[in-house]
């Protein structure tokens, strides 16, 4: 009787480890795709806009310059929030 339970108090514990393992798992990965698409568009769209008002202005590279230190400041932001939210979520 004893053995039984004591297999049975193991197998609990175990599918509980894997089910927080696969937890974990799914608030990586998605963490992982929310960070992704927010720091191509939070450093990509300065630049871009740079670029183009460059190549309407006809100034050289300044408007694009001035949108890779935006996007640098963006993502560093956007950085800092999703580490600030996966803080406070553990």
């Amino acid at each position: 009787m004893l053995r039984v339970m004591t297999k049975a108090a193991d197998t609990s514990t175990t599918e509980r480890d894997r089910d927080r393992a696969n937890k974990a798992r799914r608030l990586f990965f998605t963490n992982l795709f929310d960070l992704s698409w927010r720091m191509m568009s939070a450093m990509l769209l300065p630049i871009l806009i740079g670029l183009y008002i460059d190549s309407v202005v006809g100034r050289g590279q300044a408007f694009a310059l001035t949108g890779f230190v935006v996007g640098m400041i963006l993502g560093a932001l956007v950085l800092r929030s999703v580490v600030i939210k996966l803080s406070k979520g553990q």
